[in-house]
């Protein structure tokens, strides 16, 4: 975090040069995430070298967002993608991964037996979720692939990272499709964890799917129902007034 710095010599100019990139660039929820963990380091920092602890103040919660995909805009988006951008896609919307989640998968992260595949998350933790028909459909295309390298890099053809390629593939794939700026990769996600609830009523199985460790994180995902399914949803309810 501060290269070779030692504890002790650790500053409230340096936390203070570490928050302001992170206001450059992450996202608001983000920096509440990065920051709460820093806390906790400074705490630890604190106690280690009887130095005063560094206080920081927690970042005001972002408004959270509600968007998600509409099958129209997935199929769009789909219609415009190269291979290794669809079966990003695939994990992004059937398997609720983030971003850089599907870059990493090899083949022997597949288990053909279970029908399942493992997925390295947040915090170097791995994920294991059932293999969607799709994938599997769309693997059978490109079989038989090399163990030890990402599934992605061998649909592209190269060895070279794929974090920036993939990105700017998907902003061609939905600049091309027409579908507006605001939909972002991380979208997909809440799209999926949206209608799994919707479909089971249960928020430990989205908690599951999603892989998180509290029941809180999970709600933030969960976008609202619009005005028409809102009403919905009251008038089904049947209230019994005294006469």
């Amino acid at each position: 975090m501060f290269g070779h710095l030692p504890a002790n010599q650790l500053s409230a100019l340096h936390v203070g040069a570490l928050q302001r990139a992170w206001r450059d660039r992450l996202a608001q929820w983000s920096q509440r995430t990065s920051t709460s963990a820093l806390r906790r380091i400074l705490r630890h920092i604190a106690v280690i070298t009887g130095n005063a602890e560094i206080k920081i103040k927690l970042p005001r919660p972002g408004k959270q967002r509600t968007r998600t995909a509409t099958d129209e805009e997935r199929a769009r988006i789909w219609a415009w993608a190269k291979p290794e951008l669809r079966f990003c896609l695939i994990c992004w919307t059937e398997l609720g991964l983030r971003f850089r989640e599907p870059l990493r998968i090899r083949p022997e992260d597949i288990d053909q037996e279970k029908r399942t595949v493992s997925a390295l998350t947040k915090g170097g933790k791995t994920i294991t979720l059932p293999v969607p028909r799709k994938l599997e459909e769309f693997l059978a295309a490109f079989a038989p692939l090399t163990d030890g390298v990402p599934i992605v890099t061998q649909i592209h053809g190269t060895p070279a990272d794929p974090h920036d390629y993939i990105r700017s593939q998907w902003e061609r794939a939905r600049r091309k499709a027409g579908v507006a700026t605001d939909l972002r990769i991380h979208d997909l996600r809440r799209t999926l964890a949206t209608r799994l609830y919707r479909a089971t009523l249960d928020p430990k199985i989205v908690q599951q799917a999603l892989g998180h460790e509290n029941l809180s994180t999970t709600s933030s995902y969960l976008a609202p129902l619009e005005t028409p399914e809102l009403r919905a949803k009251l008038e089904s309810i049947t209230w019994r007034w005294k006469q």
